[in-house]
């Protein structure tokens, strides 16, 4: 799950999208495909977008994007 802060200009992205990487899909419960579909759903926010994940450090949907639009592509995650 991830929560928009438009007026504040935030993305609190949860265990869903990090710095440079994407949450597990392994776990009970988790699906490549969801995963696929919410990362493509990500990538068409503003680039400005502050994304704070759940753990590890900040990013941006701009800094992101690049490999979020492969993914949204190719219908896959990466290897």
């Amino acid at each position: 799950m991830c929560l928009l802060d438009p007026d504040g200009g935030r993305l609190y992205s949860g265990d869903t999208l990090f710095n440079g990487s994407f949450g597990r899909v392994d776990l009970p419960g988790g699906s490549p495909d969801a995963m696929v579909s919410s990362l493509d759903r990500l990538r068409r926010l503003d680039e400005t977008l502050t994304v704070l994940p759940g753990h590890g450090g900040a990013t941006t949907i701009g800094r992101e994007r690049p490999w979020m639009e492969w993914v949204a592509r190719e219908g896959r995650l990466p290897t």
